[in-house]
């Protein structure tokens, strides 16, 4: 029977270490590619304890052969590997686009974010760890890979969907989930697994039969200066005042306050304080601001920032009054 198992561990570890999380592909966490969280209204209720010196996540499963992860992968292309970075428990791998088959990586250099902790898939016992060593600079891979957007990112990050693999020079099949041998979880007519080229010819074909999806490509208001854009695509706008820390995270530069809500210009919450995340260093304790914001989930009770550009204090009359102009007039409250 061939194995069918799928985590995307650095979706889970992500939202192990930070609240910020989004279905929607500018401040996406939870994804299409694996693993599922238990969450309950916006925060996240994971199970962790420490085997051996190494974390361990838990995690529900859902199947997917490698068919599904190419289906589901938002980028797959034939990239050269740079060297990497760690931070923490998370590594950053440095590539450079060679060929691309599905989505289209616009940048001169990428980073593709792995997990270095455990993981543990409750349902069929099965664990392994994220593990970047068997890179090798200069080399070419092929990459299946999950684009991730946010408004708290430097720079945008890629996710490997299903653990997958696949070196140009390896003499082996290529792998999926830590060493699984990855025919063991492909279900078409592949041909030769330890061929290389006829890998990237069998992706290829599927890829033609799940190209990208065009809606969700990257948002560009995101990174917007235009305040009528972001108003428009904004949808909550809140005069506040930010009252108490709540804790931040360092692999996210974020922030999270809970933040006291004196004026509702754009959107309606009931609560008088509410909990947002903010980029670190952009607010403080009695600031009071103008922020442009949207919600991770339909239940989440905190907000994000909707674009790098959401945050004007009220001392900034020029910009307030430009927010304000944009507002329709059934939407703006002195």
């Amino acid at each position: 029977m061939k194995i069918r198992i799928s985590c995307l561990l650095l979706s889970f570890l992500f939202l192990l270490t930070c609240m910020v999380g989004c279905g929607d592909v500018n401040n996406s966490e939870i994804s299409n590619s694996g693993t599922e969280s238990n969450q309950i209204g916006g925060s996240q209720e994971n199970e962790t304890e420490t085997q051996d010196s190494q974390q361990v996540i838990y995690a529900s499963v859902i199947e997917m052969t490698f068919e599904e992860c190419v289906a589901n992968a938002t980028n797959i292309l034939s990239a050269k590997y740079l060297g990497v970075s760690i931070e923490g428990s998370l590594a950053y791998l440095s590539f450079q686009p060679i060929s691309q088959i599905k989505g289209e990586v616009e940048e001169e250099t990428f980073l593709v974010v792995k997990c270095l902790d455990t993981i543990y898939t409750t349902t069929t016992g099965y664990q392994y760890a994220g593990d970047y060593s068997r890179y090798v600079e200069g080399e070419e891979y092929l990459l299946v890979l999950e684009k991730r957007v946010s408004v708290y990112y430097d720079r945008d990050r890629y996710y490997v969907v299903g653990d997958i693999f696949i070196s140009k020079d390896a003499e082996s099949t290529g792998t999926m989930f830590g060493t699984v041998e990855m025919d063991q979880f492909v279900t078409g007519d592949i041909g030769d697994v330890n061929s290389y080229g006829g890998i990237i010819s069998y992706v290829t074909e599927l890829s033609q039969k799940f190209p990208a999806d065009k809606e969700n490509d990257d948002k560009g208001y995101i990174r917007s200066s235009d305040l009528q854009e972001i108003v428009a695509e904004s949808n909550y706008i809140f005069k506040v005042k930010v009252v108490e820390y709540d804790g931040g995270a360092a692999s996210n530069n974020t922030e999270r306050f809970y933040c006291e809500i004196s004026s509702r210009l754009k959107g309606f919450d009931s609560r008088n304080k509410v909990l947002i995340v903010f980029s670190a260093g952009t607010v403080e304790i009695g600031d009071e601001c103008i922020v442009m914001l949207d919600k991770p989930g339909e239940y989440s009770l905190f907000y994000i920032l909707s674009s790098k550009n959401s945050v004007y204090p009220t001392s900034d009359t020029e910009s307030i009054a430009i927010i304000k102009n944009a507002l329709s007039d059934d939407h703006v409250k002195e």
